[in-house]
């Protein structure tokens, strides 16, 4: 059986990622891995559909994410930076 969520409990989920966001810094990720919801519903919920609930709140998350991407490709860097340094001392 599939359960399908009322419109108070997605308002109450879409706000709750929002917050998230905005109070914890958290990325769609990190919201995705702590509420079991997808990556692909957490994004919609902090940018599509909290747009049409409330602006406002909306271009809060959006500041955070805009943020977190310009970050991305310099957590990437070093990732791939740690990855080598790790083969180098195994073959070392």
């Amino acid at each position: 059986m599939i359960y399908k969520l009322t419109e108070d409990e997605m308002f109450e989920r879409i706000f709750e990622h929002a917050c998230l966001v905005i109070d914890e810094g958290m990325t769609v990720r990190e919201i995705a891995e702590k509420t079991h919801w997808s990556k692909t519903t957490v994004d919609m919920d902090v940018t599509i559909r909290l747009e049409k609930l409330d602006a406002g709140i909306a271009k809060e998350v959006r500041k955070v994410l805009d943020c977190h991407f310009e970050q991305k490709h310099m957590k990437g860097a070093q990732a791939t930076r740690e990855k080598y340094n790790k083969k180098q001392r195994r073959a070392g």
